[in-house]
């Protein structure tokens, strides 16, 4: 069985060399709305100096129509080409049901 665990920015600094000797695979957080993840392209880095497959990503969706979730995927899938990472890595939209009720709560 492989062992791989999900990173984002609220995970904070990693020491990747520890990471590497106890993961198989990575999958990263790659951002939310059309925000990259501000961690995203340090993680990228740290994996790949530690040779930690980044299996995948996943981009926190907040979209509330098609043409939103096209905008999220665009800059979804730039992010994933500046971070130099292949086609080979899977793409995940995490969408959340309360995520999407609350978009539309006004700011208190």
């Amino acid at each position: 069985m492989k062992k791989g665990i999900d990173i984002s920015y609220w995970q904070g600094n990693i020491d990747f060399s520890k990471v590497a000797k106890n993961v198989d695979f990575v999958i990263l957080r790659e951002g939310y709305r059309k925000t990259v993840d501000p961690k995203f392209m340090e993680y990228v880095n740290g994996c790949k100096k530690n040779g930690i497959p980044i299996k995948g990503v996943y981009h926190f969706c907040y979209a509330t129509s098609a043409a939103g979730a096209r905008e999220e995927a665009a800059v979804c899938m730039e992010n994933i080409k500046k971070a130099g990472l292949g086609k080979d890595v899977i793409v995940f939209f995490d969408f959340e049901y309360l995520s999407l009720i609350h978009i539309s709560e006004p700011t208190r």
